[in-house]
């Protein structure tokens, strides 16, 4: 505890001691700072003085010299103007002599032009008047060459127009006559044709009268229908007919069908008066399909049990030939006929079925344009009666007799 009073003591004094040097040694340096600013004041101020003293000096040397450079300047400028206004001079009288020169010889040259001018003057009208005559002598001798020309063409003119008139009114007058003729020809020839067909009308149908009396009293019958032509190029012909006996083949055996109604039209061209080639169409309607007499019915799980049902549907091309003919209004003409097509085949209640082609042969007769005729008519197909079974071959043979009218185009 003692040496801690002892350490702190002694600390204390060592503090002291420093303070008190600092601050003797801050009053030394002021002092001898002081001293020195003074000395450096003196200085400075005496090297002002010598400084001010040179700077004076300098200025009056300069100013005498200024004025010594000025009055040698303004002498040079003296001397200067006065050697421009000597020269000024000299050129000024130089020039005024050459003025002086150039318009004595400018008046000379005047005068000279004026006098040639009034030469030229002189001659250049003597000879503009010397042209005026002979122009004015030459129009006056233009003009009535002109006047004399003119007269003759109007002479000569006049005269043409009254050739032309007279060859025209001589033409006129003959057309005129020749018209006249020819009108009076012309009202002639249409009152003749004006009256020859009536006469030939009334002569062509007292003819055909009478032809037409002797074909009735020979034939003991009457044309039907006006508008079926013997002689006509195209005929139109539309049929009713019946199935008889027709067999068809289902895979080689054979059912039995229903005898059922065919309707068709057909239209033929002829190239010549007995063989025509044309295009037809005809329906079969619906055929129950039986087997032993009895109807044969789907026999299918899933069926309805419903009845088998076929028909066809036949477009074909036709060849047509008239072997006979005949000239009476009763049988007109016996014909032959071959077709070829392709037959659309519908079987009711069966699973799946393929179209195949179509033929057919036959005859027939034109009585008073009715037909009559027999077709023996086969139709080919497949048929697939149930599910994952084979296609079966189709094939149904049938004479068709039809009754139809003939059209003549």
């Amino acid at each position: 505890m003692k040496k801690n009073i002892i350490c702190s003591l002694v600390l204390i004094f060592a503090f002291s001691i420093c303070a008190f040097c600092e601050e003797n040694v801050v009053k030394s340096v002021s002092q001898k700072s002081s001293v020195a600013a003074k000395t450096v004041t003196t200085e400075t101020k005496a090297v002002t003085d010598a400084v001010k003293k040179d700077v004076a000096t300098a200025e009056k040397k300069v100013a005498a010299d200024a004025n010594k450079v000025s009055t040698e300047t303004k002498s040079a400028v003296d001397n200067a103007k006065k050697t421009v206004e000597a020269a000024e001079e000299k050129v000024v009288k130089e020039a005024k002599s050459t003025v002086d020169t150039v318009k004595k010889d400018v008046a000379a040259a005047e005068k000279k032009v004026a006098a040639d001018a009034n030469k030229v003057s002189t001659e250049t009208k003597s000879a503009v008047d010397d042209v005026k005559k002979t122009v004015e002598a030459a129009e006056e001798k233009t003009v009535a060459e002109a006047e004399s020309v003119a007269n003759a063409a109007k002479k000569d003119v006049k005269t043409a127009e009254e050739e032309v008139v007279k060859e025209t009114k001589d033409a006129v007058d003959t057309v005129k006559k020749d018209v006249v003729a020819e009108e009076n020809k012309i009202q002639t020839e249409n009152k003749i044709k004006e009256e020859a067909p009536k006469t030939v009308k009334a002569t062509s149908e007292k003819t055909v009268a009478k032809n037409k009396d002797a074909e009735e009293k020979s034939s003991g019958t009457k044309k039907i229908f006006n508008y079926s032509k013997d002689k006509s190029r195209t005929e139109i012909e539309i049929k009713v007919g019946r199935t008889v006996n027709a067999k068809p083949e289902i895979a080689r055996e054979s059912v039995d069908v229903d005898d059922v109604y065919t309707v068709g039209i057909e239209v033929v061209a002829y190239s010549n008066s007995f063989i025509g080639f044309g295009a037809g169409i005809y329906n079969v309607f619906d055929s129950k399909v039986k087997k032993d007499g009895v109807t044969i019915t789907d026999p299918r799980p899933e069926g309805n049990n419903g009845e088998y049902k076929i028909a066809f549907t036949n477009p074909y091309l036709t060849l047509k030939s008239k072997i006979l003919q005949f000239d009476s209004n009763i049988i007109r003409n016996v014909y032959i006929f071959g077709q070829i097509g392709y037959g659309f085949m519908r079987i009711e209640n069966a699973y799946e079925t393929e179209d195949g082609m179509y033929w057919g042969v036959g005859g027939g007769i034109d009585i008073w344009h009715f037909l009559i005729d027999v077709n023996y008519a086969t139709n080919f197909g497949k048929i697939k009666m149930n599910h994952g079974e084979k296609k079966m071959d189709v094939r149904q043979s049938t004479i068709i007799v039809s009754l139809g009218y003939r059209f003549s185009l």
